[in-house]
């Protein structure tokens, strides 16, 4: 996710004449990539070799497992973020999610999203509590799901420009910076 900055036709192009490779390239929408209310009809006009399919949710079917990517809501509005961070997902998307995991008869290995799903730990910055955690109750979403498919293995996030690593109940939880920040 945040491919882009802040959301233009132009920005869009450009980051779909820069991601041109020999190998395919898709994207979990982030909070930057959705700054205008019509982010996601402009993602699909301008740049959809990005979405499987056609749609921000998507299943990748590997030989070696499952990939299921699903971009978290910022706010009531779907594929909008104004000014709120509060991580969510619709029940559209549950719904596209669990007849996702219907379909195909492989264990989803790897769920990816755009929010950390916890802060990052004590152990990582010497502080007295976890930094950045994600507001509201998406932390409890996530262990929800989790839960319901244990062949959930690793949940994927990013957003808070931070590496991390937490393992809680057999699920690794990471969270990575942009290629463009020093890993340290």
């Amino acid at each position: 996710g945040d491919m882009i900055d802040r959301l233009s036709e132009d920005m869009v192009r450009r980051a779909s004449d820069l991601f041109q490779f020999s190998i395919p390239v898709y994207l979990c929408l982030g909070n930057h990539d959705l700054t205008a209310e019509d982010s996601l009809d402009q993602w699909l006009k301008v740049a959809p070799e990005f979405f499987p399919g056609g749609h921000p949710e998507y299943l990748l079917d590997t030989p070696d497992g499952v990939v299921y990517v699903m971009p978290n809501h910022w706010c009531a509005t779907p594929y909008y973020w104004g000014e709120v961070q509060d991580p969510q997902f619709s029940s559209d998307q549950h719904n596209v999610f669990n007849d996702a995991l219907t379909a195909t008869s492989k264990d989803m290995q790897v769920f990816v999203t755009h929010s950390p799903v916890f802060g990052l730990p004590p152990a990582q910055t010497l502080l007295p509590e976890p930094l950045h955690e994600p507001a509201g109750a998406f932390s409890n979403t996530i262990g929800n799901l989790t839960a319901a498919h244990p062949g959930i293995r690793c949940v994927l996030g990013a957003h808070n420009h931070m590496n991390m690593h937490v393992e809680k109940t057999k699920v690794h939880y990471v969270t990575v910076s942009a290629f463009v920040e020093s890993p340290f």
